[in-house]
């Protein structure tokens, strides 16, 4: 390469490393946190289907809004979490987006 990145050297094999680490932990937080959404979801559906009943009780009918605040506040945990880490794994170190246009050269990729 013209600007004397060696594709060999072992600073480069480090940085390649540490790209694809923080690549890992993007898509396995977002993996998680869309799966406990999931959950999170089923739980909601199963509250609200419970307040429906007419023959509820006032404190089983307040049981389930606690039911629906914990849920929303659950999920909106997650996605602030979601939002850092993503924030984290994509504050990639200065020169990376060089890292990866002479890695999509060095490797034909598209």
């Amino acid at each position: 390469m013209s600007d004397g990145m060696d594709l060999d050297s072992q600073d480069f094999r480090d940085r390649v490393a540490l790209l694809f680490r923080y690549g890992q932990v993007g898509r396995c937080v977002s993996s998680v946190t869309h799966d406990v959404n999931n959950v999170l979801g089923a739980i909601q559906a199963y509250s609200e289907l419970l307040d429906l009943d007419e023959n509820l009780s006032d404190e089983s009918r307040r049981m389930t809004m606690q039911i629906g605040e914990g849920v929303a506040k659950c999920s909106a945990l997650l996605g602030l979490f979601l939002v850092k880490v993503l924030k984290y794994s994509s504050g990639l170190p200065a020169g990376s987006e060089l890292l990866f246009s002479r890695l999509q050269l060095y490797y034909r990729l598209p």
